[in-house]
């Protein structure tokens, strides 16, 4: 066991692969960095408007029925385009 080699390691994806994802996260960086200075956001309104995330997530969570039967027809539409 004294002279264990070390075995090359093989890597599990290409080094493209690894710069495009590099790549693309610089990018969405960047887009959000300039979109944020371009909006010029108010943290303070911001933070201050955190307290009202309970009665938006209670109205974004009702169920609403009267649209089930388009959306129905939608999906069945959908499925036969895909089949």
């Amino acid at each position: 066991m004294k002279g264990r080699e070390k075995r090359p390691r093989i890597p599990l994806s290409p080094l493209s692969f690894k710069l495009k994802a590099a790549g693309i996260a610089v990018g969405a960086a960047s887009v959000f960095a300039a979109s944020a200075a371009f909006l010029r956001p108010d943290a303070a309104k911001f933070i201050g408007r955190l307290r009202n995330i309970g009665t938006v997530l209670r109205r974004f969570m009702v169920v609403d029925f009267s649209v089930a039967g388009e959306a129905a027809a939608e999906m069945l539409s959908s499925l036969a385009i895909a089949l």
